[in-house]
């Protein structure tokens, strides 16, 4: 290995993640930076939750019906994703309902 002129080794790359990867894969939650769920997330994900258990369905299911990733239903009925359209209308599609049907109440 060369050494810069200096005569010090050089420093290793290392990787940074933003504050939200590092909550996201260690599960810390930072008491400064609370992250509050907007309400319309919320009443978004239970609609959603309350048609799939209405159909009782599993997330896993509506997640292959829905071409998603089952860990993104979750997310997204705990109001911690902020759901695309396309994928709420995939949800939608899924569940037989209209978008209307799933909007309600926000």
């Amino acid at each position: 290995m060369m050494r810069p002129k200096s005569g010090r080794a050089p420093k290793k790359a290392r990787r940074k993640y933003s504050i939200y990867t590092v909550v996201r894969i260690c599960g810390i939650a930072f008491f400064y930076r609370v992250v509050k769920v907007p309400k319309y997330r919320k009443i978004l994900g239970e609609n959603i939750r309350t048609h799939r258990r209405g159909l009782k369905w599993s997330q896993e299911k509506l997640a292959e019906k829905a071409e998603l990733h089952h860990n993104y239903i979750g997310d997204i009925e705990r109001g911690e994703e902020n759901v695309s359209v396309d994928a709420l209308m995939r949800i939608a599609v899924a569940l037989k309902v209209q978008v209307s049907d799933l909007t309600q109440g926000i």
